[in-house]
C-alpha cells in the first residue's frame, strides 16, 4: 500500500512539474509578446499582465508542493541534527502535525474564500474569476497535505523501528 501511495505521490509531481513548466513558458511568451506589440508596433496589449499575474501565481504554488515533495524547502536543522536519531523522529513527527494543522486551516479558508469571489472577476481584460486565483493555494495545500501524511507515515515507522531497536 505504501509504494502505492508512493506512486500516487511522484504521478502528482509530475503532473504539477508539467504545469509549472506549461505556466512558466506561457509566462516568457506572453511578455515577450507584450514587450514587442509595446515597443516595436507600438501598440500595447491590454491582458498579458493579468494573464502573466495569473500564471506566476499558479507557478508560485505548484513549484512550493514540488519542492515541499522534494524536501527541498529550507529548514533549520542546527538543533535537531545534534539530537538522536529517535529525537529527530519525535521532531519531525511533531513539526509534521503543526504543518497538517495548518494546511487544512489553509484550505478550509481558501475554499471559504473561493466561494466568496466566484463571481467577482480580478481584471478589466480578461475577467478571470478572483477564486482561480485563490484556487492556487487549495489545490497546493492539499496536495502538500496529502505529501505531510506520507512523510509522517514515514517518521512515524522510522520511529517505531528506533524504538524496537533499543528494546
Amino acid at each position: 500500500m505504501k509504494e502505492s501511495i508512493e506512486k500516487a505521490l511522484k504521478g502528482i509531481e509530475k503532473v504539477e512539474m508539467f504545469l509549472a513548466k506549461v505556466c512558466l513558458s506561457a509566462m516568457i511568451l506572453v511578455v515577450a509578446l507584450q514587450v514587442f506589440f509595446r515597443y516595436v508596433i507600438n501598440k500595447p496589449l491590454t491582458w498579458p499582465e493579468e494573464l502573466s499575474s495569473f500564471l506566476l501565481i499558479w507557478l508560485t504554488f505548484l513549484v512550493a508542493d514540488i519542492l515541499l515533495k522534494r524536501k527541498g524547502h529550507v529548514q533549520v536543522d542546527f538543533f535537531t541534527n545534534k539530537m538522536s536519531e529517535k529525537g529527530q523522529e519525535i521532531v519531525s513527527i511533531i513539526v509534521n502535525l503543526y504543518i497538517l494543522a495548518f494546511l487544512v486551516f489553509l484550505i478550509i479558508s481558501s475554499i471559504k474564500i473561493e466561494f466568496l469571489q466566484i463571481h467577482h472577476p480580478v481584471g478589466a481584460a480578461m475577467k478571470i474569476p478572483k477564486a482561480f486565483y485563490t484556487m492556487a493555494a487549495t489545490v497546493s495545500c492539499a496536495s502538500m497535505f496529502l505529501s505531510i501524511c506520507y512523510f509522517q507515515w514515514e517518521s512515524v515507522e522510522k520511529l517505531i523501528k528506533l524504538s524496537k531497536k533499543k528494546d
